[in-house]
């Protein structure tokens, strides 16, 4: 029975590594090489700088010398790459030299990285068993495409309910134009109405989680939008979202010591009434209730 060890990676990933690692090493080898051949040029360079002519022994075979010149030491001939060349001084050669010299430092440096990268990939799994053994149960996540397919045709439907009731609730404010306090009254529930269900469609639209439940969502407020102006007549009544009352008479007369807790807010030369729910204060809480909900505990 073939049993899988803990301290072993498959042999498929250690093979890969194990061959990046041995051109790596080539890389390096060679690198080195060409390096070490440029610092011996530079020498040979230093050695020749500024001259025309060198006085040298020249070795006639294995045993014997005899005294030679060479000539043209100041002229270098340069390899440029694609088979070009050209002639330069001796200094302008070792200055190409350094340079040359300095993009192989930096090469070298770029394959040890690699090199140290390879061999914490290799070395490390062994060390922490990131692999383990088949006696350890592994995280699978399964991802029905029916199941999804359901969920994002309920949510859909979801959104489109709650936006035709918001739609709804908007033509029957735009309907509510009495001055009666029953008419005023209604009217304020409305709006509360209203302000529950946009909360409750942000929540809604909240719970998507990806980009294309979005795309979703904008295709059915479009769906909505349209069945809302559909129903609208040629010349719609101009009205403004934020719908006030003169109830200033009314208001006179409210006792600061209500049994509600209140705080007051100076805005300029007029003081604010700031309600807070009872079960606010009993929760420590110093949120404000909906401007609504105050005008009906005021009333």
């Amino acid at each position: 029975m073939n049993v899988h060890q803990p301290d072993k990676l498959p042999f498929e990933v250690q093979r890969n590594l194990l061959e990046a690692l041995m051109k790596n090493r080539k890389s390096f080898d060679y690198w080195s090489e060409r390096k070490n051949s440029y610092e011996e040029l530079k020498k040979s360079l230093k050695i020749y700088l500024g001259k025309l002519r060198h006085q040298i022994y020249a070795p006639i075979g294995k045993r014997a010398f005899m005294k030679g010149t060479v000539v043209h030491t100041n002229d270098v001939t340069v390899a440029v790459g694609d088979g070009y060349f050209f002639k330069v001084s001796s200094a302008s050669a070792s200055e190409i030299c350094e340079r040359r010299l300095k993009e192989i430092d930096e090469m070298l440096d770029k394959i040890k990285k690699e090199r140290e990268l390879l061999e914490n990939n290799l070395n490390v799994p062994k060390k922490l068993e990131a692999f383990g053994n088949e006696e350890r149960q592994e995280i699978i996540e399964p991802y029905d495409e029916e199941s999804e397919k359901s969920w994002r045709e309920k949510h859909k439907e979801s959104v489109r309910a709650h936006k035709q009731k918001l739609a709804e609730l908007r033509n029957k404010i735009k309907e509510s134009k009495g001055n009666t306090e029953e008419d005023i009254m209604k009217h304020l529930d409305l709006l509360e109405m209203q302000e529950e269900l946009e909360e409750e469609i942000d929540r809604l639209g909240g719970e998507s989680d990806s980009d294309d439940y979005d795309d979703d969502d904008d295709s059915i407020e479009e769906d909505v939008e349209n069945e809302i102006q559909s129903d609208i007549p040629d010349k719609p009544v101009k009205t403004e979202r934020r719908v006030t009352f003169d109830l200033s008479d009314r208001f006179q007369d409210i006792s600061l010591d209500n049994k509600d807790s209140k705080n007051l807010t100076a805005i300029g030369d007029s003081i604010e009434e700031t309600l807070i729910s009872k079960r606010a204060i009993e929760q420590k809480e110093t949120r404000p209730i909906s401007k609504f909900r105050a005008r009906k505990l005021k009333n």
